[in-house]
């Protein structure tokens, strides 16, 4: 649930994040602002001493309009 949170107050504050701090991976849990990295590894690991993984968010700083689909696939036999 609190990774809702999580994605709402991101896309609610992505164009400022977006302008203040382009290009780095910012980490938030719930409505907070964790911290800013320069890499998605260092952000991981840096979050993980402190919370869960899983009860945390990693979200590249860029605005909207530069996102890009991602796509995972899965083989079931």
């Amino acid at each position: 649930m609190s990774l809702e949170k999580s994605i709402k107050y991101y896309k609610e504050n992505q164009k400022f994040l977006a302008e203040k701090h382009h290009g780095e991976f910012v980490v938030i849990k719930d409505k907070s602002i964790c911290g800013f990295y320069a890499d998605i590894s260092l952000a991981f690991s840096e979050a993980c001493k402190e919370m869960q993984p899983g009860t945390f968010l990693i979200r590249q700083c860029i605005g909207s309009e530069e996102e890009q689909p991602i796509f995972t696939f899965s083989r079931v036999a």
